[in-house]
C-alpha cells in the first residue's frame, strides 16, 4: 500500500512541471507575446506618468507626521 501524500520518487514536483510549461509556452520571439508586452508597457507608462492625486499626498503627509510623533 502506498501513501497518497507522498509522490512517487520519479515524479517531478508541481513547481518543476509548471516551470517547464511556462518556459515552453513563452517565447520572446513570438510576435503575439511581443505585442502584448508592448501594450502592457505603454499602459503602465501612461499610468505611472500621471500625477499623484492630492488626497494621496495629504494621506502620506499625515502618515509621516504620525511616524515622527512616535519617535
Amino acid at each position: 500500500m502506498t501513501d497518497r501524500k507522498t509522490p512517487p520518487r520519479n515524479a517531478p514536483s508541481a513547481a518543476a512541471s509548471s516551470r517547464k510549461f511556462v518556459d515552453a509556452s513563452l517565447s520572446v520571439d513570438d510576435p503575439i507575446q511581443r505585442a502584448i508586452g508592448d501594450k502592457l508597457k505603454a499602459v503602465f507608462e501612461e499610468v505611472a506618468s500621471q500625477p499623484v492625486p492630492e488626497r494621496f499626498t495629504a494621506l502620506l503627509k499625515q502618515l509621516e507626521e504620525q511616524e515622527r510623533r512616535k519617535k
